[in-house]
């Protein structure tokens, strides 16, 4: 049998993020496996972005979380809080944002649409779109990713700026 070579697209990993997403990430991760843990996750927020914004964050974020844990058109993949690897689910959960973050609001549309129905879109999108406001206010950003071309990618070429 022959085998063709595949070109092996790597899977990024927290390594691979800048503070502002690993910090997200953890709240996503910690949120779901242990919300007793969660006064944690805010001191953090605190100490990056002082306690006004931190609880404007910690809040919208318990909120997002929980409309996706609701409304998910699937069982999201997540890692355990100290793994490296990323899933493809927290890694849209990322781009969501930086999305809203970045003003690409057809990408964003786009995310939301493959995350969760039309009916919880608007309220998960103004939930995003609160996160990616109070994280840029507060001096943060999140990497937009976009194609290798560098254009805007929507609709089918999404799947592949995700991964």
């Amino acid at each position: 049998m022959n085998m063709i070579a595949q070109p092996e697209t790597r899977q990024p990993t927290t390594h691979d993020l800048n503070y502002t997403e690993r910090l997200v990430l953890h709240a996503l991760r910690q949120w779901v496996q242990n919300r007793a843990l969660w006064s944690e996750v805010v001191l953090e927020f605190n100490r990056a972005c002082g306690p006004r914004a931190a609880t404007r964050l910690c809040d919208a974020l318990d909120e997002l979380f929980c409309d996706l844990g609701i409304n998910a058109r699937r069982h999201l993949r997540l890692y355990p809080p100290l793994c490296c690897q990323i899933s493809q689910d927290e890694l849209c959960v990322l781009n969501l944002i930086a999305a809203q973050q970045a003003g690409a609001s057809r990408h964003a549309a786009a995310i939301l649409d493959w995350l969760v129905p039309e009916a919880a879109a608007r309220r998960i999108g103004q939930c995003t779109r609160e996160i990616a406001r109070e994280l840029f206010e507060t001096g943060y950003t999140l990497n937009h990713r976009t194609s290798e071309s560098g254009r805007q990618v929507d609709g089918a070429g999404l799947l592949r700026v995700l991964l």
